[in-house]
């Protein structure tokens, strides 16, 4: 009996390596969702590997820099009645004046 839960444990770190879900890896290895997350705390616990940490996702990216975010909201500060247009033009972005 031991085999396979050292077994098991493999496959749901594998899984857990390529970055896949919960959800993904307890639909894959057909298990509940709880018992993929308490396995998971288990090899948390003894250390077995460095596991990654949440990723990024791969959603929409962002048109403006922090950075300027910042200087357009200095500038709207500033002159609170300033066109959108007018920013824009004032900062050279590549935006519309929607987006801004």
């Amino acid at each position: 009996m031991s085999l396979k839960l050292l077994k098991y444990k493999q496959e749901v770190l594998s899984l857990l390596l390529e970055h896949y879900s919960i959800s993904f890896i307890s639909t894959t290895l057909d298990r509940p969702s709880s018992s993929i997350s308490n396995t998971i705390k288990r090899i948390k616990r003894k250390n077995y590997t460095h596991l990654p940490t949440k990723s990024s996702k791969l959603g929409s990216f962002f048109k403006i820099t922090k950075r300027t975010k910042r200087a357009i909201n200095r500038d709207l500060t500033r002159s609170s009645k300033e066109i959108n247009k007018r920013i824009i033009e004032d900062n050279s972005l590549d935006l519309s004046t929607r987006s801004l």
